[in-house]
């Protein structure tokens, strides 16, 4: 057996040198996004036309398998309710879209 930090092939496969199993599911990622986009794209707005929770639901989901989530972290409350720091009403759609507007700027 060898020792800890040796081993029995020292020509084995250099360090940094993905596997088999990661190319694969490189290229499967590499085609599906390729092939799916344009569908997923269509069903998620025609979704958003008659569900917007649902759609947005839906993305989550998608957009999963192509950037990792991060770790989440439950917070426990006791059984306490969580006063938001502040609420925003929107009331109207012009509202609506300054508020997507000013969320969306670019700095």
């Amino acid at each position: 057996m060898p020792k800890k930090g040796h081993t029995n092939n020292p020509k084995g496969k250099p360090a940094g040198t993905k596997s088999q199993k990661t190319l694969d599911w490189e290229a499967m990622r590499d085609k599906m996004t390729g092939a799916f986009t344009d569908k997923s794209i269509a069903y998620i707005e025609n979704l958003w036309k008659r569900d917007e929770e649902k759609a947005f639901d839906a993305y989550l989901k998608l957009i999963e398998y192509f950037k990792p989530k991060q770790q989440r972290t439950d917070l426990t409350t006791n059984g306490k309710d969580i006063t938001p720091a502040f609420v925003v009403t929107v009331e109207t759609t012009e509202q609506k879209q300054q508020l997507e507007d000013f969320i969306n700027r670019k700095e």
